[in-house]
């Protein structure tokens, strides 16, 4: 729903969408109003619908990518094989893996507009999607940080996502 509403509100056009960080106030309340069950309010500025999108990801009990594929996520950025590592992750986390991918893929047609390119979007997402909670050592988080990049830009150049994205809302 947020990922259409921000094509609604013309995140294509609009120079560093999830960059340019949203009002803090405005997205605390949306979110506390969305996890009361309640509508996100169509008014909502598109920076601050960017950063309710993004607080999404980051608040996730597990993040997309589960803390317990870690090891395999590694060895699959050794052996630069991440389109075939992610499908090992859990289904309910692969398909929203592989919506939000096609999504990215369709922001980055709009580059040149947005200055969001694949790398730019792994850059913004990467923690959001990867999470870096069990890193102790600053070496190793700037590990997770490249691994989580690469990983991200990847996928958004070479994942199909036909077969998730766009999602046909008729049907929910």
């Amino acid at each position: 729903l947020m990922a259409e509403m921000l094509l609604q509100k013309g995140a294509e056009k609009t120079e560093g969408i999830f960059r340019i960080v949203g009002n803090k106030k405005v997205v605390i309340n949306m979110q506390e109003k969305v996890n009361k069950g309640g509508e996100i309010d169509p008014n909502i500025s598109i920076h601050d619908l960017a950063s309710l999108f993004k607080s999404w990801f980051a608040t996730l009990p597990d993040t997309l990518v589960p803390i317990s594929l870690m090891p395999d996520l590694i060895t699959s950025s050794e052996d630069k094989t991440f389109i075939k590592f992610i499908d090992k992750m859990p289904k309910a986390h692969l398909y929203t893996l592989k919506y939000l991918i096609g999504f990215f893929q369709k922001l980055k047609d709009s580059e040149s507009v947005t200055l969001m390119g694949a790398s730019n979007l792994a850059i913004c997402f990467g923690p959001d999607v990867i999470s870096t909670r069990h890193v102790k050592e600053f070496k190793d988080f700037e590990k997770f940080k490249d691994i989580s990049c690469n990983f991200l830009t990847t996928l958004i150049n070479e994942l199909p996502t036909g077969d998730v994205y766009p999602l046909d809302l008729s049907l929910v």
